[in-house]
């Protein structure tokens, strides 16, 4: 199949869906190597992203499961499951992601050990969230390195001295304070979203930025948003103030939480900072 892409590099990554509701998934793509992080969407669903941005779902060479929650693991429970229709072998988690999730003879990820699949290297890194054995994900290729931070409770030297030097982050903003604390939602529910072992809000995803980011940093994709607790420009809006002395002139923008987002890529870095829309 001809691969259609934005803008077209030697290493790209983009969101297929992004959120609780519709559930998550992203695809990481040299010209060689194609994979999948988190596995949230139907089958239909994901063969038809992955085709709206250039890529046969045949293409898929790995899928790496972050941890057990539905919104990213859902397709492993379905009827005729993606990986079964196009005989994608190479599953990979946590080996307590795996146990909690019933499944045997999967291929488990030791944490800050690498993993080589065709051209990238894949790295899960430990992160604080409510669930067995959740990780983040670092993806190298050549002298390029994304890193994939979601669910995220709360900000950790391990998580910070990892992900300093990437090139590329997927990084979760997932609630505006404000909005999160007069949502009326149940307040046991809103404990569990803002604690230590929750997501990030706006202003702590922008205090990871200011950690991690730097004028090397060329993309920044925002993901995760609550759509209910939320807004794009009130994500956007935090993340810029955090970026503003840091010299970053990538490209700040929000990952769409039911459609795909656009391509990004290790193209030369514009002159100037643009914040633009999904």
């Amino acid at each position: 199949m001809t691969r259609i892409h934005d803008h077209p590099s030697p290493f790209q990554f983009c969101s297929l869906s992004s959120s609780s509701r519709y559930g998550n998934a992203y695809v990481v793509s040299s010209p060689s190597t194609h994979v999948l992080i988190d596995y949230g969407l139907s089958r239909r669903r994901l063969e038809r992203y992955l085709k709206q941005k250039g890529i046969s779902p045949d293409q898929i060479d790995a899928i790496f499961i972050s941890h057990e929650h539905s919104d990213h693991s859902r397709a492993l429970n379905i009827k005729s499951p993606f990986h079964v229709r196009h005989n994608i072998s190479k599953l990979y988690s946590a080996t307590n992601t795996w146990k909690h999730l019933g499944m045997t003879g999967v291929n488990p990820v030791v944490p800050g050990t690498h993993i080589e699949v065709g051209d990238m290297r894949i790295t899960g890194i430990p992160k604080p969230h409510d669930a067995a054995e959740p990780l983040a994900f670092s993806i190298s290729h050549n002298e390029h390195k994304l890193g994939i931070i979601t669910d995220l409770g709360t900000i950790t030297p391990a998580i910070v001295e990892h992900f300093r030097d990437a090139n590329h982050l997927i990084i979760e903003s997932n609630y505006d304070t404000d909005l999160q604390n007069n949502s009326g939602r149940p307040w046991p529910f809103i404990k569990r979203i803002t604690g230590e072992q929750g997501h990030l809000s706006n202003e702590e995803a922008g205090h990871l930025l200011q950690q991690i980011a730097s004028k090397n940093t060329e993309n920044i994709l925002l993901a995760h948003l609550s759509l209910d607790c939320n807004t794009p420009d009130l994500a956007l809006a935090a993340a810029q103030a955090s970026l503003e002395h840091l010299g970053f002139k990538g490209q700040l923008r929000v990952a769409p939480p039911d459609q795909p987002s656009h391509w990004f890529g290790c193209s030369p870095i514009a002159p100037r900072s643009h914040i633009l829309p999904s």
